[in-house]
């Protein structure tokens, strides 16, 4: 099975391009060959269809492409949350509404997880999710420095690295008012 989908694989990345340069029915004939791989358990396979039409623009892939990643239903990349916010906030990059409320759901679980419970800061991960959200305007959240930076500096309080420097990067490059440190 193993050979079967190496195989699929090599041909389908020579010939993805082709297909997603073209009209979009052709993008989504190509998307339900993705949907009949998953339908029949064939999450790999599925998966490569998704990515790579998300890849080549199609906002529904991306989306697909986060639900698969979400969902675990495939081994190599079970419950990659982080991976599925990725291609959500790709596919509301694109204009599409779904990805946009997927990705603004995931805000809003990192929002409840990124809590101070009597001074504690509960999970230090969803804060910097929460800052890059901020920072980059994604899912549904307006670019905002100031809450970033809150979120992140909630994070290096206890003492999480990517919280640290997070929090440190925008005035090391000048951004934050701060002078640059260069």
């Amino acid at each position: 099975m193993r050979s079967i989908t190496v195989i699929l694989f090599t041909l389908f990345t020579i010939v993805a391009p082709v297909f997603a340069q073209t009209d979009p029915a052709s993008r989504d004939a190509f998307i339900a060959e993705g949907d009949t791989a998953y339908a029949n358990g064939n999450y790999e396979m599925a998966l490569i269809v998704y990515a790579t039409s998300c890849r080549y623009g199609s906002a529904t892939a991306c989306v697909r492409t986060g639900d698969t990643l979400e969902a675990g239903v495939y081994e190599d990349v079970a419950g990659e949350f982080a991976q599925s916010l990725e291609y959500y906030n790709e596919a509301c990059r694109l204009n599409d509404p779904i990805g946009c409320a997927r990705g603004a759901v995931f805000y809003d679980r990192y929002q409840r997880q990124c809590s101070v419970d009597d001074g504690t800061v509960t999970d230090p991960g969803a804060c910097i999710e929460l800052g890059l959200g901020y920072t980059f305007g994604h899912g549904g959240l307006e670019l905002n420095r100031a809450k970033a930076e809150a979120e992140f500096k909630k994070a290096c309080t206890v003492a999480d690295p990517y919280g640290c420097y997070n929090l440190g990067a925008p005035y090391f490059e000048g951004l934050s008012g701060a002078p640059n440190g260069g």
